[in-house]
């Protein structure tokens, strides 16, 4: 017995919304060339989504959002 299978609502809402974070920064990185997600420097908002882009591989890797 898990937690994901006791709160599928839970889950699937935390799936859904980490899919929308990921889509979100994949989008605005594309559109920066520098590379930053907001304008040609580190800003709060690159140190805000660090976990995020550091927890990418486990989430997909280990197959948790596919």
């Amino acid at each position: 017995m898990s937690a994901f299978g006791d709160y599928p609502y839970a889950l699937k809402r935390y799936v859904n919304e980490t899919r929308r974070l990921y889509r979100t920064m994949d989008k605005a990185l594309a559109e920066n060339p520098s590379g930053y997600l907001v304008g040609d420097h580190l800003s709060i908002a690159d140190i805000a989504i660090w976990p995020w882009t550091t927890a990418y591989s486990k989430h997909f890797t280990q197959g948790l959002y596919t």
